[in-house]
């Protein structure tokens, strides 16, 4: 199962990588997305699939958050990335605000894949 199930994972998390820099470029430069299609519903669906696909693989390698904690660590910095992400394209104020929201966000999807990677809460010492 584990066959197919990372390599569709990981082509997730590079769609949805993809889409959220591109969304927060036009954000960065002032052109926001137009459309409900590309603005909401394939960044959604994609993360939808993203967060399932997770589960499933974590569910057929038998691990747990509460067991594993690098897993942990990646649960916390996806809710961080999460927050991040609506602060950078639901917040009304400054535009310094949601400039360094994106690019803190950018900066948890880092940490995200180096825990992945290496499996150890810090994956750099």
């Amino acid at each position: 199962m584990t066959a197919w199930l990372l390599p569709l994972h990981v082509s997730f998390v590079g769609l949805s990588l993809l889409l959220f820099t591109w969304r927060g470029l036009g954000m960065w430069k002032g052109r926001p997305l137009k459309g409900r299609l590309l603005h909401r519903i394939l960044p959604d669906t994609v993360d939808t699939l993203l967060l399932g696909s997770g589960v499933l693989l974590a569910y057929a390698l038998r691990m747990a958050p509460w067991h594993d904690t690098w897993l942990a660590a990646k649960l916390a910095a996806v809710v961080l990335y999460i927050l991040l992400g609506f602060v950078t394209f639901r917040y009304r104020g400054a535009v310094w605000v949601k400039r360094a929201s994106f690019t803190s966000a950018l900066v948890t999807v880092v940490y995200i894949i180096a825990v992945a990677h290496s499996m150890q809460p810090w994956p750099w010492t």
